[in-house]
């Protein structure tokens, strides 16, 4: 629902997004022929409900596994928008709604499958503003079979489009220097707040049975976003990281990530871009909202301040995808190429801003994410790699036998070993 403290993809939605979800709500109808099941929320003066008792019944009923420790405490007010958009829904036929001045009742068509468990979470997610995630088999954090709490240990995070296998030639190079290498594979669609609470709960409990347990995390991408917000967001740091890297991070978001529509197009039009394009075009669910510079997300985290006790170490890639010298005749090739499909001129001037962003730079980004939106001003260290965006998790060039990021973070791991701090 449209409020503090709620879901953070409708919370500041342009009017545009917020639109498009409306009008999400008025074509998905339901077959009221079926079952239903019924969610009754009790209310505090007509208007005032617990958001962890919504989302307890909402596992109950519908299969969603959010944690409750991951809900905020307190009440959430049920506002005349609130009622309104309810209303909307029950006037639509997505659900049967009664409100009463101690209870909201709502009945919903019982699924039938997980494909109408997860449909119905979705809904109800818009309408109650409070992520109901259903954590695919297999996400979530892995552990080696013979892990080892002493042992001295790397947690790596994936980034944008990806999953934890992306990170398998940086996970060999690491246990190759000795490190005992664990990762945590997240879903690419949801709030990025979801995925850190869901990181932080995950560390929290390996913790609480290992209380020797320290350990590094090394987040590609959106990745470091994640964890980032795992360390600093208000009581939920689970106190057993001693040192973040973030390899390519968009720490103050990035112009690709509001482009999606565009930017298909874009990388169509300039196969000298490569296999790897597709990061920003596939589309990134409620996680392009928190990634568009300005956003609620990177607002409130940048805000926080670093977490104390850990150590920042920053990588940045500069080896763009398009050069300054080949900017213009990439300019005139993409308008050559638009002209022929017949793109309309409006479309065609954005489509060339794309070309000319530092995201796709060389010397200003790395074909993802700019140098200056890379940077995290208070981090410990910070090296500037030639590299592109997927570089950082691949040997670069033929005669290379070592991942070049992976030498930093044993070589700086290790100094600070030798300082004294660590194991």
């Amino acid at each position: 629902m449209i409020r503090t403290g709620g879901f953070q993809s409708l919370l500041y939605l342009r009017r545009r997004q917020a639109a498009i979800i409306a009008i999400a709500l008025l074509v998905t109808g339901s077959n009221w022929d079926s079952e239903f099941i019924e969610i009754s929320v009790p209310l505090r003066d007509g208007r005032f409900y617990s958001q962890r008792e919504f989302v307890a019944q909402c596992n109950r009923l519908l299969g969603a596994s959010r944690s409750i420790a991951t809900v905020p405490p307190g009440e959430s007010e049920l506002t005349g928008a609130d009622r309104a958009a309810l209303l909307l829904a029950a006037e639509t036929g997505l659900l049967q709604l009664r409100i009463e001045q101690d209870r909201l009742l709502l009945r919903i068509p019982s699924p039938q499958d997980d494909r109408q468990r997860h449909s119905q979470r979705r809904k109800l997610e818009r309408l109650f503003g409070t992520p109901l995630p259903d954590w695919p088999d297999g996400q979530g954090m892995h552990l080696p079979k013979d892990f080892d709490p002493s042992a001295r240990t790397v947690l790596l995070l994936h980034g944008l489009e990806s999953n934890r296998h992306a990170m398998q030639r940086l996970s060999q190079s690491l246990s190759n220097a000795g490190f005992q290498v664990l990762d945590f594979d997240y879903p690419n669609d949801g709030p990025l707040a979801w995925s850190g609470d869901r990181l932080s709960l995950e560390l929290k409990q390996l913790g609480a049975s290992h209380s020797e347990l320290r350990l590094a995390i090394v987040a590609h991408s959106m990745g470091g976003l994640v964890a980032r917000h795992c360390l600093e967001a208000p009581g939920i740091n689970p106190a057993c990281v001693t040192d973040l890297f973030t390899l390519g991070t968009p720490h103050h978001g990035s112009r690709l990530a509001v482009a999606q529509e565009w930017l298909e197009l874009l990388f169509q039009s300039l196969p000298i871009v490569g296999t790897r394009s597709d990061t920003w075009a596939d589309g990134l669910g409620e996680a392009a909202i928190d990634l568009t510079p300005g956003s609620r997300f990177l607002t409130q985290l940048n805000g926080r301040g670093l977490a104390p006790h850990v150590k920042y170490h920053v990588a940045i890639g500069r080896k763009g995808l398009i050069t300054a010298e080949k900017s213009n005749a990439v300019r005139e090739q993409l308008r050559a190429a638009l002209a022929r499909r017949g793109t309309p001129s409006a479309l065609l001037d954005r489509l060339l801003q794309l070309a000319d962003c530092n995201e796709l730079l060389a010397g200003r980004g790395d074909g993802a994410v700019s140098v200056d939106s890379a940077h995290l001003p208070g981090a410990t260290s910070t090296r500037i790699f030639d590299l592109n965006h997927w570089e950082f998790l691949s040997v670069p060039a033929a005669g290379h036998t070592e991942i070049e990021v992976a030498r930093w973070v044993v070589e700086t791991l290790n100094s600070e070993q030798a300082g004294g701090r660590g194991r």
